[in-house]
């Protein structure tokens, strides 16, 4: 009899709150309570009778019997925060009230989806909030600088384009959220609706990878994403997912990756755009990142060749490219980039001598290379040893009619024309 009692007075309840009765549904509710007052469903009905009625004291208080009497305990009882605050005061320990923090940004004071995820995970709101209070916690005792947030200045905003977020984040975010709502103890999967991206099919793509299949981490989705931005020479979009990789774990790779991606605007600013204060900018941030990546893979051998490429494009940094250089033949002595640039170098430089040691160097590792045999005509020429470097250039022009090669011949024979007219 009292069950059938019980169960009449939730249902009356449940009635009134959906025509807007909030008074009469309380009456019932409280009555239900005094049957049971340990029943979750009935405190937290009457928490949002409370919350419509805009009361929001006795709704925080119906919630949060709910939350405590909830047999599925996902979330920790209301008693763990008075354990805590109680040895904080016995102790004296530093105090950071989270739970306080979250009740003011709350409307009413009811923590909801404007902080949390579902149930129990913060949002980046939250987390966000989480963060403010423990700062504001430590300043106030001295640990950390009163200035930490220049005077309160910094909106939330500013504090989330710090965190170097970029739609994959936030499509990892909101995959993992849908299937973990899809899952005990929420409704089952085929009661969902299909999953909604809020990015793009790529992104959603990543996200389902990452969460479904395991295969890479966070870190690498960036780098792979940053990369193919970088490919199609959308350089700030690659820009923003390789910051995103690095605010993660600065691994090695991702500072190679900056400083590829600033090496390529370097070029492109220089020679097709001549606009050489940007060229300088992208420099001066290449040889910022590469140096960064080989303080902590001093053994990396491309991104070695890719800081001396670097150098290699200003023309008073010859000496520093030329140490790159050496240091990745020394990593990889077969590298046949580092010894077209050591050669290019030298040339330049008019040393010959030594560009012909590399340049030899270079022909017995590479003999099916026509590049070499083309360069050290050159420097035979200059050296005016014309059968020598009509040699090499006859050879280079056999192996794959090296349209330099033949451009030095031509430029041999009118030198050797000079010559017997001369005699």
């Amino acid at each position: 009899k009292d069950t059938l009692q019980w169960h009449e007075y939730l249902n009356r309840a449940l009635t009134c709150r959906k025509a807007m009765q909030y008074q009469d549904a309380v009456a019932y509710y409280q009555k239900a309570l005094a049957m049971d007052s340990t029943y979750a469903e009935t405190h937290y009905q009457l928490g949002q009778c409370y919350y419509a009625m805009t009361d929001g004291r006795k709704a925080q208080s119906h919630f949060l019997s709910a939350k405590d009497f909830d047999v599925i305990r996902f979330r920790a009882p209301s008693i763990f925060n008075t354990s805590i605050a109680r040895v904080v005061q016995d102790h004296q320990a530093l105090f950071a009230d989270c739970e306080n923090a979250f009740m003011k940004r709350s409307p009413q004071g009811i923590i909801g989806k404007n902080l949390l995820l579902e149930h129990v995970h913060p949002n980046l709101s939250g987390h966000l909030l989480i963060a403010k209070t423990i700062a504001e916690t430590m300043a106030k005792n001295s640990l950390i600088s009163a200035q930490w947030d220049s005077n309160g200045a910094k909106s939330d905003s500013v504090y989330v384009d710090m965190c170097h977020l970029t739609l994959l984040d936030h499509e990892v975010a909101n995959y993992t959220l849908y299937r973990l709502m899809s899952q005990w103890p929420f409704p089952h999967k085929t009661l969902l609706p299909a999953y909604q991206r809020i990015g793009n099919e790529k992104t959603e793509e990543l996200a389902k990878s990452l969460v479904d299949d395991h295969k890479k981490s966070l870190v690498e989705l960036h780098l792979d994403y940053g990369n193919e931005f970088h490919q199609a020479n959308q350089f700030q979009q690659a820009l923003d997912e390789y910051t995103a990789a690095l605010a993660i774990h600065p691994l090695t790779v991702t500072y190679d990756c900056l400083g590829r991606l600033y090496l390529r605007q370097t070029e492109l600013a220089f020679r097709n755009m001549k606009d050489y204060d940007s060229a300088d900018l992208f420099y001066q941030k290449g040889v910022f990142y590469f140096k960064e990546g080989l303080e902590r893979g001093p053994q990396d051998v491309e991104m070695n060749f890719n800081l001396g490429l670097l150098y290699f494009m200003r023309a008073n940094e010859t000496d520093a490219a030329v140490k790159q250089f050496l240091q990745v033949l020394e990593l990889s002595p077969k590298h046949n980039k580092a010894h077209r640039l050591l050669s290019e170098i030298y040339i330049r430089r008019q040393e010959f001598a030594k560009a012909k040691t590399y340049l030899q160097e270079a022909i017995e590792l590479f003999p099916d290379d026509a590049y070499f045999y083309t360069n050290m005509g050159v420097v035979l020429l200059e050296e005016n040893d014309l059968a020598g470097s009509e040699r090499y250039l006859k050879q280079a022009l056999h192996m794959d009619g090296n349209a330099k090669a033949k451009y030095y011949l031509g430029i041999l024979q009118k030198k050797s024309s000079l010559q017997q007219g001369a005699l």
